[in-house]
């Protein structure tokens, strides 16, 4: 890791092309609208300043170019095959072996490979609402927006817990709403990681209350980011802790080039939701019909490219740096905090030309740094720089 060095002595990025923006003369002048462009330089402008939002610039996937002149789709239940054979599902059951062992599911599971973790999320809502018709969704005031677009597309009854400061859920506002229900299945969304906060839900608490008051329930696990992390730092993210569906995201820490997630599930939960179609002489029980078949073989590359070992080294890195970023931040007068064992640094909003140059996802008067395995300590110099050189005068 390389030394702190004073702000004054910051290098420039290496080896890339973004040059500092520190005045509203020069974003005048030279900042390109990125959303606007398919421009191959400004993607990679915009990739060497990607702080805000987790994507993973680092693993390389230039190996999977050959797979891409076949037409490949998963259409149908990956353990029942269909009648379309290009396909990749073989591949995609191994890479939900390697979920299934990384969230010690002990009983029988069943799951796919998706579009998003947004898909996931809808899937294990969707077995949720199957399994308690009647039942109430509880989500707290930090879920992802799906989440709540997802309650809406299913017409579930929801009701939303306050969050504590830190993100998590108000597990007292949500025993008092369970009390209220008594008797009324939960549907229970619990964040592993919150969108702005990074916080986690103690799904173990959470369990506690309903069994407290003997109400059945369905947990389903937003994973998004932290999902896959998680178990690489402690083992309490795990089936055997009342989790019965779980989502995350592919192009997050996995850093696939394209939008794909993984849901995994209790395999006796299928049946509430599978059709039979002679069309694709398959079994519909995915949100999506036809389904990218190029993401089994990425997620498969990465997976034994990386090797646990691999993916473990990366995210203590991770957590390293961003500790190292709060560290430096308030020792440097800026109200920074993150939650423990997370790699989301929450600090006061900068100047819109900051949070644009680095992409920060922002919410009020707060943004974050995802600290993610292609950032480092010199891109976040940088960024610091920037920071302070733009606040306004007080």
């Amino acid at each position: 890791m390389a030394e702190t060095l004073p702000l004054s002595e910051v290098p420039p990025l290496p080896a890339i092309d973004c040059k500092p923006l520190l005045d509203d003369k020069h974003i005048r002048e030279n900042f390109i609208n990125v959303q606007a462009s398919t421009d191959e330089d400004a993607w990679k402008d915009a990739g060497c300043c990607l702080l805000g939002y987790p994507c993973n610039m680092l693993y390389n996937y230039s190996d999977m170019h050959d797979t891409m002149k076949f037409h490949l789709n998963n259409v149908g239940d990956p353990y029942r095959g269909s009648n379309y054979r290009i396909n990749s599902m073989e591949i995609e059951k191994e890479v939900l072996d390697f979920f299934a062992k990384h969230w010690h599911v002990e009983e029988e599971y069943w799951g796919y490979i998706t579009s998003s973790g947004t898909e996931g999320n809808m899937e294990g809502l969707y077995i949720g609402r199957e399994r308690f018709p009647d039942g109430i969704l509880y989500l707290s005031k930090d879920s992802h927006y799906s989440i709540f677009k997802i309650a809406r597309l299913f017409r579930m009854k929801f009701q939303v817990v306050n969050s504590q400061e830190n993100g998590e859920m108000d597990y007292a506002e949500f025993e008092q709403l369970i009390k209220q229900n008594a008797g009324t299945p939960a549907i229970i969304n619990a964040n592993i990681g919150t969108t702005m906060k990074g916080a986690v839900d103690n799904i173990s608490k959470i369990a506690e209350i309903l069994e407290k008051y003997k109400t059945e329930f369905h947990v389903h696990a937003d994973g998004a980011l932290m999902g896959f992390v998680l178990p690489y730092i402690y083992n309490n993210l795990s089936f055997k802790k009342h989790i019965n569906s779980i989502a995350i995201s592919g192009h997050k820490f996995l850093g696939t080039p394209f939008p794909c997630g993984v849901f995994v599930t209790e395999k006796k939960f299928r049946s509430l939701i599978e059709n039979r179609i002679d069309y694709i002489d398959s079994v519909d029980d995915t949100i999506l019909g036809s389904r990218n078949g190029h993401a089994p073989l990425f997620l498969k590359h990465i997976i034994t490219v990386k090797q646990n070992e691999g993916f473990k080294e990366d995210v203590f890195r991770c957590l390293y740096l961003a500790q190292w970023l709060v560290n430096r931040m308030q020792s440097l007068g800026i109200e920074a905090w993150m939650n423990d064992l997370s790699i989301t640094v929450i600090f006061p909003r900068p100047a819109e030309i900051v949070v644009k140059r680095w992409q920060l996802a922002s919410n009020g008067n707060l943004s974050h740094v995802v600290v993610m395995p292609h950032v480092t300590q010199e891109m976040l110099e940088v960024f610091l720089k920037e920071y302070l050189a733009n606040l306004s005068p007080s």
